[in-house]
């Protein structure tokens, strides 16, 4: 079953150079917490410098500064479509919880960004 996602997850894309995973943002306006009071993300955190950062390099094929130089481009996420598949089970204001089997894709570069790590910590009462 997949698990939530929540603010503080490691997202990374297929395109990213170094592969690396990065920190994802949960929008403050979602103020539904999940497990140790995590804000937690919808299928419509998708929007670039706000849930999902730049990545350190981009080595796409539709990168001109890839493509001319080999080395990797300038990461600038562009993001015009929701994660898919969202929760079907549950939602945040009528809106599909964000899980880690969720993808999303760069409009420009065709990247597939995915979920690395869903955010949540185990806790134990000790």
């Amino acid at each position: 079953m997949p698990n939530i996602v929540v603010s503080g997850a490691q997202v990374n894309c297929s395109f990213a150079n170094p592969p690396m995973s990065v920190p994802f943002t949960v929008a403050p306006a979602h103020q539904v917490t999940w497990g140790a009071s995590m804000p937690v993300a919808t299928v419509q955190d998708m929007v670039p410098m706000t849930n999902i950062p730049m990545f350190a390099g981009c080595i796409s094929p539709n990168n001109q500064v890839f493509n001319k130089t080999g080395s990797p481009g300038p990461c600038t996420p562009s993001i015009t479509a929701p994660w898919s598949p969202g929760s079907q089970n549950v939602t945040i204001g009528g809106v599909a919880a964000l899980t880690d089997a969720s993808t999303c894709q760069c409009s420009t570069m065709q990247g597939v960004i995915s979920i690395q790590n869903a955010g949540q910590t185990d806790t134990t009462n000790g």
